[in-house]
């Protein structure tokens, strides 16, 4: 008789461990390469006098890889491209033809780490890093611009399995001047 409650106790508790287990596996983050991409709403800020209005700024675009190494953290690159930027020119030309606005047009390459705090099905995250951008402003002529600047930003995502849908807010420098996104986007781990 002591023998047979021996066993079933020694069954009683590998079916507790697993069923305490089986949930945490569940919820895991999946760890590996990933990639994705996001559309972006930009909102910039670029030193254009004199302007006689505010800026019109198209929609961006961001295609997203990374190495999720840990639960918590993940290191990822991102090429973004802000659209372009038109602002009204507030300026009176004597001679014809007269440039009426400034378009500006930027791209960046980014690398960040980003740290991770991982809940069931959800991770909260903020990233930190470094930005190589390009501009190209024209009014009668084009200027080109370029440089490397700090990156930031914070966001959460919701996972399904090796899927996850991304909200996030970035803060990219250009110099003087900056550009705030947000966006909505995707990744999908490789395991």
């Amino acid at each position: 008789m002591e023998c047979s409650l021996r066993n079933g106790s020694r069954s009683f508790g590998l079916a507790i461990a697993v069923c305490l287990v089986t949930p945490g596996i569940s919820f895991a983050a999946d760890n590996g390469f990933y990639l994705g991409g996001s559309a972006s709403n930009v909102s910039s800020e670029y030193g254009v006098p004199p302007s006689s209005g505010s800026p019109d700024d198209d929609d961006g675009l961001k295609l997203i890889g990374g190495f999720r190494a840990l639960d918590s953290f993940a290191l990822e690159a991102n090429y973004v491209d802000f659209g372009t930027t038109r602002v009204p020119l507030g300026i009176v030309c004597v001679t014809t033809p007269c440039p009426s606005e400034t378009s500006i047009d930027s791209q960046a390459l980014s690398v960040s780490a980003v740290g991770l705090f991982a809940l069931p099905f959800v991770d909260l995250y903020g990233r930190v890093g470094v930005a190589r951008w390009e501009s190209e402003r024209q009014i009668v002529v084009s200027e080109k611009g370029d440089g490397t600047d700090p990156t930031y930003g914070a966001g959460v995502q919701l996972r399904f399995g090796s899927f996850a849908v991304r909200v996030e807010y970035e803060r990219f420098e250009f110099g003087d001047e900056s550009a705030d996104l947000r966006s909505i986007g995707f990744t999908y781990t490789f395991l």
